[in-house]
C-alpha cells in the first residue's frame, strides 16, 4: 500500500444529506482552502451529473409505464389539442379503422357524422364539450362516431383536462357501447 503523507476529505451534499465523501491524498505540498473548494466543486458537479442520470432513467421508466398503460387500455384514448388529435392508442386505431398516421393531426370531428341522433351539429357540440374540458371540467356524454368505412357506432365519451408543460390538452376516453344500444 502506498503510504499516505497528506490526506483531504470533503463531503458531498444533496440538500441537507451527505451522500458521499471524496478523498484525495499525497499532494506534494499541504492542502489548502483552494483545494477544498476545487474538490468540492468537482464532486458537486459529479453528483449533479448522477442526479441527472437518475432523473433521465426515472423519466424513461415513467414513459414506458405511461406508454404501456396507454397502449394496453381496452378503450380508445385520444389526446386532443383543441379539436386536433395529437396522440392516440392502438384501441382507437382499431375502433375507428384508421391508422395512427391518419388519426394524428386530424380534426376529431372527422370521426363523427355531421349530425348526432338528436339533430345537433357534431362540430358545434364537440366544440362545447372540448371547451368545457379544456377549462377544467370533466365531461361525459353519449356520442355517435363514424368508422373509416362510413359505418356508425354508439360510444360513451369521457373528456378530462390534461395539464402538460406545453399547456392544457384534453384526454378523451371512448368506449364502444354499440352492443348495449342494439
Amino acid at each position: 500500500h502506498v503510504p499516505i503523507l497528506r490526506h483531504m476529505n470533503v463531503p458531498v451534499f444533496d440538500g441537507a444529506h451527505i451522500v458521499a465523501v471524496a478523498g484525495v491524498a499525497n499532494k506534494a505540498e499541504p492542502y489548502d482552502d483552494t483545494d477544498v473548494v476545487q474538490l468540492s466543486l468537482l464532486m458537486d458537479g459529479m453528483w449533479a451529473h448522477v442526479r441527472r442520470l437518475r432523473a433521465a432513467e426515472a423519466l424513461r421508466e415513467n414513459e414506458e409505464k405511461y406508454r404501456g398503460l396507454f397502449e394496453s387500455a381496452g378503450e380508445g384514448i385520444l389526446i386532443l389539442d383543441g379539436r386536433r388529435i395529437i396522440d392516440c392508442n392502438r384501441a382507437a386505431e382499431v375502433m375507428f379503422g384508421i391508422g395512427l398516421d391518419k388519426l394524428v393531426g386530424s380534426d376529431v370531428v372527422m370521426l363523427s357524422p355531421s349530425r348526432q341522433p338528436d339533430g345537433s351539429e357534431s362540430d358545434v357540440v364537440a366544440d362545447d364539450y372540448i371547451r368545457r374540458a379544456s377549462g377544467g371540467e370533466a365531461v361525459s356524454f353519449e356520442w355517435v362516431h363514424m368508422r373509416a368505412d362510413g359505418s356508425f357506432f354508439f360510444t360513451e365519451v369521457s373528456l378530462s383536462p390534461l395539464n402538460l408543460t406545453s399547456g392544457v390538452r384534453v384526454l378523451a376516453f371512448i368506449r364502444d357501447v354499440s352492443t348495449h344500444k342494439t
